[in-house]
C-alpha cells in the first residue's frame, strides 16, 4: 500500500504505526547493535508489540547514548540472532529472486558476473554505508552513516518536499547551507534522483571573500534562497550594500527558506534585511531539521508550520518534564523514529527541541496535503543524559 497524503490523521498513524513496528521487527531487532542490545536488557520482544503503548516501552535515545558508539546505530547484516520469522524468510526469497533477474540483465561493468555477485551487490547497495554526513556533539565529531538505498529512497523522497514550497523545474536555487547540514545532501538527491531540471548553485561554507561571491552569486538571479540564520543574515547585508550601490540585489527572489524556525522578532528582522536587499516581496518559510534526523523540512508557505514527513519518520510530542505524550496542538519535545531507513538509525530520539507553537496533525491551508505541521518557535532545550530520559 502506497502512503497517501490526504489521509485522515487517525489513518496516516495507523499506517505508519504498523510500518514501524514491522521494521524493527525485520530490521532494527537483528541488525542494529544498540537496539538489539537495548531489547535484550529489557526483555522487550517486538514480535509482541502491537500498540502505540507498547512500543514506548522502548527507552528514549539521547545525544549521549548516541555519542557514546555511534557505529552501533548503524544497521549491520549479520547472521540471525535469532529465529527468523515468516516476514523474514518472504524478504529472503525477494531477495534471492530478484538477484536471479539481475544475472540476465546486461552486466554494466564490462564483465559477466554471476547470481552470488549480483546478490552480493544488491545487498551492498541496500547494506553498505556509501556516504557520511558530520554533526558536532558531545565535543566531538560524529558521523551518520547513509546507504545507497537511503539516498535511492527516502531521502529523495523528503527531498522532494522542495516542491510544496512552490519550487518548479527551471527556477534557479542558491544554497547557503553548510555541507554538513543534511539539507544539503538532500538538495543533491532532488537534484540528482528527484528531478534533474533542478537548478540549484552552492555557496561555499563560511564568510571568507562574501563581497566577492556576493557580487558574482547575486547576478547569478536566483529566485529560491535557503541556508541557516547566520549565513543568510550576513549575504543579505552584502546583498544590501550591494544594491545600494546600485549593483544587482535580489528582486528576483521568490521564497527564502531559513533552515532554522524563528519566533516573532527573528522573522520581522528577516523580513527588513530582505527589503533592504531589494527583495520585500520574497515570501520568508521557516524550515527545521537535524544532522541525526537526516533531513531539512520546512513550510509551504508563510505561517503554515514546518510540514513533517510521516511515511519515514513516527513523531512523538513528550512533555519535557514527565516525558509523556501531550496533545496534538500542544507545546511537547519533538521526538522521532526513522522508519525503513538503512545506515545510522534511531528509535525515540529525544531531539531535545520544544515545539512551542505545538504540533498540528492536519490538513494545510496552503498545500492542502495533510501531515503534522510544526508551528513555531523551536527552542533548545538543555541536554539530558540516559538516566532522566528513562
Amino acid at each position: 500500500m502506497v502512503f497517501n497524503y490526504h489521509w485522515n490523521r487517525e489513518e496516516q498513524q495507523k499506517y505508519a504505526e504498523h510500518r514501524l513496528f514491522r521494521f524493527i521487527r525485520n530490521y532494527v531487532h537483528d541488525f542494529h547493535p544498540y537496539y538489539g542490545k537495548v531489547f535484550r536488557e529489557t526483555a522487550f520482544d517486538p514480535h509482541q508489540m502491537n500498540s502505540y503503548d507498547d512500543f514506548r516501552r522502548i527507552p528514549l535515545t539521547t545525544l549521549k547514548d548516541f555519542a557514546a558508539d555511534t557505529g552501533a546505530f548503524v544497521l549491520q547484516k549479520q547472521e540471525q540472532t535469532s529465529k527468523p520469522t515468516p516476514a523474514m524468510r518472504l524478504n529472503q526469497v525477494a531477495e534471492s529472486a530478484a538477484g536471479v533477474l539481475a544475472a540476465f540483465r546486461s552486466d554494466s561493468l564490462g564483465e559477466r558476473r554471476g547470481i552470488k555477485q549480483k546478490l552480493a551487490e544488491r545487498s551492498f547497495a541496500e547494506w553498505q554505508p556509501i556516504h557520511y554526513q558530520w554533526m558536532a556533539g558531545e565535543g566531538k565529531p560524529l558521523p551518520i552513516a547513509y546507504t545507497l538505498g537511503d539516498m535511492k529512497w527516502p531521502v529523495s523522497r523528503v527531498a522532494a518536499m522542495l516542491f510544496l514550497a512552490g519550487y518548479r523545474p527551471g527556477m534557479r536555487l542558491l544554497s547557503l547551507l553548510p555541507r554538513s547540514s543534511a539539507g544539503w545532501l538532500q538538495l543533491l538527491a532532488a537534484q540528482w534522483l528527484v528531478h534533474p531540471a533542478i537548478s540549484a548553485l552552492y555557496a561555499l561554507d563560511g564568510t571568507d571573500h562574501l563581497q566577492a561571491r556576493a557580487d558574482v552569486l547575486n547576478a547569478y538571479d536566483c529566485e529560491f534562497m535557503l541556508g541557516e540564520t547566520a549565513e543568510l543574515e550576513a549575504w543579505l547585508a552584502e546583498s544590501a550594500a550591494a544594491k545600494a550601490q546600485g549593483k544587482a540585489g535580489l528582486a528576483g527572489l521568490k521564497k527564502l527558506l531559513v533552515a532554522q524556525g524563528l519566533d516573532g522578532t527573528g522573522m520581522l528582522e528577516m523580513k527588513k534585511k530582505l527589503a533592504l536587499a531589494g527583495a520585500g516581496d520574497a515570501q520568508l518559510l521557516q524550515g527545521y531539521g537535524r544532522p541525526e534526523m537526516r533531513a531539512l523540512f520546512f513550510e509551504c508557505a508563510e505561517g503554515t508550520g514546518i510540514h513533517l514527513n510521516p511515511e519515514f519518520f513516527f513523531w512523538e510530542v513528550l512533555d519535557p518534564e514527565s516525558r509523556e505524550p501531550v496533545k496534538w496542538g500542544e507545546p511537547g519535545v519533538l521526538t522521532f523514529s526513522h522508519c525503513d531507513w538503512r545506515g545510522t538509525v534511531l528509535l525515540r530520539y529525544w531531539t531535545g527541541d520544544l515545539i512551542e507553537g505545538g504540533l498540528y496533525w492536519e490538513r494545510c491551508r496552503s498545500c492542502g496535503m495533510i501531515m503534522p505541521l510544526a508551528h513555531t518557535p523551536i527552542v533548545a532545550l538543555p541536554a539530558i543524559g540516559k538516566a532522566q530520559a528513562d
